[in-house]
């Protein structure tokens, strides 16, 4: 029946405030509702049924749908069709300007729920474009619009798209705010529900951001496995077993983290977003080397990390440190020095460093943590000079970017130094050190 057929069958749903849980029914999944809506299944004569009873459709018209397309339909379905091909591949730019023109169309046939989803859609390309005041302009048009006052799982995709720009911009306690609206909103929905279910990820993840790491845990409780139904989304099983990980880091349950961590290896899916199994990999490998395992398994995460980027072939010209690639490249080498120091294997962690040396106009957070470590190697190395003058730039790093945990450690390494090296001064240098 293909695209148009599904597009007209999410108009409906949408329309009447369904989610996919409650149209499949007892006949079909929520997935498989979604690969209806996707046009790449094709329903049997018994699910067309059930899906029309509960559309409260004449049991025939779900199969005119796909015979007998009117002009609009045509026009939208072509329009929402280029929108999600853009989206698919990661060209978010003409996935939002597709999307617009869907959305006119869509509104000039008064398919009230089809400009919501389409709108929905634009607003999360302007988020991942980084536009966010656009971006939040239509959230805030879609939670205004009467269609989505009815409807549960609309509402709580946009809040949980309004908290996902508040992350990204670093406004945590807005972020958890939005996203716990979010997740009332979906209450109502089914358990295995992925627009519930993201919504208690986000606001697990928003709670942990804030540093709210007690309040992030009571909020695991119900994302445990025992809570999660079988039946969900494995991707989505996966995030929430990442986060849940995450906290018990912070809260130094390393045994409790690494287990989470290992199950949403087990979960994730690189097939569904490549960046974010690199991001989790990056994530899991800090977490272990922070709580002191630099293990085999670490290790396993900074080599899964380092073939998705190089799948991904992230470069970023503009990082300031030529040479050295974007973020994720840069974090990478930074964990797998971090990791070799760990094994004692220092002069190896020290050629993973080199390209941090080559200063840039500004300390940023890893230029800074690359330098920290480089410092603690050569000081272990018996090469205090040359320790000192990596630890002045951490410590400036540190100091710009406001981390004053990060200037506390710095400082404390650089007292330890001059109490080494003035432990038996002459009254000369006695006195120079204390002034």
């Amino acid at each position: 029946m293909g695209r148009i057929f599904g597009n007209r069958l999410r108009a409906e749903r949408l329309s009447r405030g369904l989610t996919q849980e409650q149209l499949g029914g007892p006949e079909c999944s929520h997935s498989y509702v979604s690969l209806l809506e996707r046009g790449v299944r094709e329903p049997s004569m018994e699910i067309l049924g059930g899906l029309a009873r509960r559309l409260g459709l004449p049991p025939g018209e779900l199969e005119q749908w796909a015979l007998q397309p009117t002009v609009q339909d045509q026009e939208y379905s072509l329009a929402a069709l280029h929108a999600w091909c853009a989206w698919d591949v990661g060209d978010y730019e003409s996935a939002a300007s597709h999307a617009l023109v869907a959305a006119q169309f869509a509104r000039e046939s008064r398919k009230d729920a089809t400009v919501c989803e389409m709108n929905l859609l634009r607003a999360e390309c302007l988020t991942r474009l980084g536009r966010h005041e656009q971006g939040r302009n239509l959230v805030n048009l879609l939670l205004a619009n009467t269609l989505t006052s009815g409807n549960a799982g609309l509402r709580s995709e946009a809040h949980q798209l309004s908290a996902r720009m508040s992350l990204a911009e670093q406004s945590f306690r807005g972020a958890a705010a939005q996203a716990q609206e979010g997740l009332t909103q979906g209450a109502v929905l089914g358990e295995d529900s992925t627009v519930r279910l993201s919504a208690l990820h986000l606001v697990i993840r928003a709670l942990l951001s804030e540093g709210h790491k007690e309040a992030a845990w009571r909020h695991c409780e119900l994302a445990s496995d025992d809570v999660v139904p079988e039946r969900a989304p494995a991707h989505l099983r996966g995030r929430l077993a990442w986060v849940v990980g995450d906290v018990a880091f912070a809260r130094g349950q390393a045994k409790r983290g690494i287990e989470r961590h290992e199950r949403a290896v087990g979960l994730l899916r690189p097939q569904v977003d490549l960046k974010e199994w690199a991001a989790f990999n990056l994530s899991s490998a800090r977490a272990r080397l922070e709580a002191g395992v630099a293990d085999d398994a670490t290790l396993a995460c900074l080599d899964r990390a380092g073939s998705a980027q190089d799948i991904l072939g992230q470069d970023d010209p503009g990082t300031g440190n030529p040479g050295i690639g974007g973020e994720p490249q840069r974090e990478l080498r930074l964990l797998r020095a971090w990791w070799l120091h760990a094994q004692g294997r220092d002069s190896e962690a020290l050629d993973q460093l080199a390209p941090f040396e080559e200063r840039s106009q500004r300390m940023d957070r890893l230029s800074s943590e690359a330098a920290f470590l480089g410092g603690r190697i050569l000081l272990g190395l018996g090469a205090p000079d040359d320790a000192l003058a990596r630890l002045a730039l951490a410590q400036e790093g540190f100091f710009r970017l406001r981390n004053l945990r990060g200037a506390q450690g710095v400082a404390d390494l650089i007292l330890d130094i001059s109490r080494t090296r003035y432990a038996n001064p002459s009254p000369a240098l006695a006195h120079c050190a204390a002034s």
